[in-house]
């Protein structure tokens, strides 16, 4: 996780104020026993990764562990 940010930044010319948006999902937090929360969790991942985006940041979702 932390390389692939370091290649956003050497990508991005190495600007030291280039800055990129990491999302690291682990898995089993969004896992829930309830019906429907689970998506919703899902689904508020991709709206901060949206609202992100729309200023022009470049934004990086990585779900760990979703085998778990």
């Amino acid at each position: 996780a932390n390389s692939l940010a370091k290649q956003v930044q050497r990508v991005r010319g190495g600007d030291e104020r280039a800055t990129s948006y990491f999302l690291n999902i682990k898995g089993p937090e969004l896992l829930n026993k309830y019906v429907g929360e689970t998506e919703r969790h899902i689904r508020l991942v991709f709206q901060r990764a949206r609202e992100k985006a729309s200023e022009g940041t470049p934004v990086i979702v990585f779900f760990d562990e979703m085998d778990s």
